[in-house]
């Protein structure tokens, strides 16, 4: 298991964006309401494609699309460039899948469709995370970055991209301690009748996610964990990453959030630093 990466501030809030061919402005991609989509005004790959200019040469770890609507055969290609001619390239996933292997073998049965794969199937789609996301083998220092989007056999018409997250990591020299929990809250409405029978308004569910990261010493402690609650207060987005080396699992339990609380920055030992951490997922 490797150590988990919390990612910000992101870049892309502050990015110019061109290309493609949109009914809707590719400007929603910096809009935290996650409702508020860039939507392509057809499903070829030149329509599909974007490219983004973060002002200045960043560091970047992570690119991530929190909320879309790309089809289970849908593939995506990322490019990071430090040139705005796009011929230096400082990194390439190449051609993926935008929903990878979720299921091990093991877990399904022999007559199910996706028994080789381990591939999403279209009817899963409405109970997983609809979120896409690259870790890069290494932080690369860029301006430039280029999206494609293969996804032409999409029975919308069109594609839907909620937001993008591109940012650094922090990945601490230690992983958090035993006892991290990753659950799933409802954000659903009861109300109670008279006669006792319950009414309920059906509300997306969220990931929330609390560890404790208990061996820090005082620089990264102070120049990361406290410098992180600083930063984003309650409001601010982190994008959250169990275990990068996870391919498997790694979609699932990565998702964008928030802090719930300012946690305080606690001294355990002489130059051992701990923190406590709990996120929330944004959803739309």
């Amino acid at each position: 298991m490797a150590t988990c990466l919390l990612c910000w501030p992101n870049h892309a809030d502050q990015a110019a964006f061109a290309g493609g061919a949109w009914q809707t402005p590719l400007v929603n991609l910096r809009d935290r309401f996650l409702t508020r989509v860039a939507r392509t005004a057809g499903l070829s790959l030149a329509a599909t494609r974007f490219d983004v200019d973060l002002s200045r040469d960043r560091t970047i770890k992570v690119v991530a699309i929190p909320g879309h609507t790309l089809s289970p055969s849908a593939r995506i290609r990322i490019q990071c460039f430090a040139d705005a001619a796009r011929t230096i390239t400082r990194a390439d996933s190449g051609w993926r899948d935008v929903w990878p292997p979720v299921y091990a073998t093991a877990e399904l049965e022999w007559e199910a469709d996706n028994w080789w794969s381990g591939r999403v199937l279209p009817e899963d789609v409405a109970r997983l995370p609809r979120s896409y996301l690259y870790v890069l083998p290494r932080q690369v220092f860029c301006r430039y970055l280029s999206v494609a989007i293969d996804d032409q056999a999409n029975p919308a018409g069109y594609v839907d991209l909620a937001r993008l997250v591109v940012a650094p990591g922090w990945e601490p020299k230690f992983n958090f301690s035993y006892g991290v929990a990753l659950a799933w809250e409802s954000a659903t409405l009861t109300e109670i009748s008279l006669s006792g029978a319950e009414h309920h308004e059906g509300r997306p569910p969220y990931r929330v996610v609390s560890f404790r990261l208990d061996y820090m010493d005082r620089v990264e402690a102070t120049n990361q964990a406290l410098a992180m609650t600083r930063a984003l207060g309650i409001e601010g987005e982190v994008f959250f990453v169990f275990d990068p080396a996870n391919p498997l699992l790694m979609q699932q339990r990565s998702f964008l959030g928030r802090l719930r609380q300012l946690s305080p920055l606690e001294h355990m030992a002489c130059n051992i630093n701990g923190m406590a951490f709990e996120i929330k997922e944004v959803v739309a």
